[in-house]
């Protein structure tokens, strides 16, 4: 029994471009419902979440640009590693459900309010004004694809990016140490030692 339809190479070629829309767009809506849900709910936990869900899509998209090692390092290291430390920081600082139904004051309100403005106009600016373009490196698709992704991105990162890499893993300790050091003096205050 024949099929009603059986794609040639040109329908196959088109039906995977829609599939790839279709994902796309699927991961799209769950990194904007995730990025709403970290910035407008109350509740820490679900902040942090929505955070979750956020990366996740974005190692999606790492995924369909065909980058395995960045999709896997990103639900490694961001979606697993840092959210638990967000989390367990959530916990150390002990909210009660006083602390979370106080409503913030007009002038946060207000100063959110304009750098969401700033940040909008920022955004429109780059993307109307052509910013976004950026200069071909010397890694073709083909070159990467017969060095391997991992190794490309170990020997740029390890040799132009050094110093940035650097910096950022300094920046990340100085955060671990500040909320160990503002856990531990909540505990000190409470009593709790």
């Amino acid at each position: 029994m024949n099929f009603p339809f059986i794609p040639d190479e040109e329908d196959r070629i088109m039906i995977e471009g829609y599939m790839e829309q279709i994902a796309f767009l699927i991961l799209a809506l769950f990194a904007v419902v995730g990025g709403l849900i970290t910035v407008t709910h109350r509740h820490p936990i679900y902040c942090a979440l929505g955070l979750i869900l956020c990366f996740l899509s974005i190692s999606g998209f790492y995924a369909m640009l065909g980058a395995p090692f960045l999709a896997a390092v990103q639900v490694i290291i961001y979606a697993g590693s840092i959210m638990t430390l967000f989390v367990f920081v959530i916990m150390l600082m002990d909210l009660t459900r006083e602390d979370l139904k106080m409503p913030p004051s007009k002038f946060s309100t207000v100063v959110a309010s304009f750098l969401g403005f700033v940040l909008l106009l920022e955004m429109l600016m780059i993307i109307g004004g052509g910013f976004l373009t950026g200069k071909m490196g010397s890694w073709t698709p083909e070159k990467v694809d017969s060095v391997g992704h991992t190794r490309v991105l170990a020997q740029v990162l390890f040799t132009e990016y050094l110093y940035p890499f650097e910096i950022i893993s300094f920046v990340l300790v100085v955060a671990l140490v500040g909320a160990i050091l503002l856990g531990k003096k909540k505990l000190h205050l409470g009593g709790k030692e």
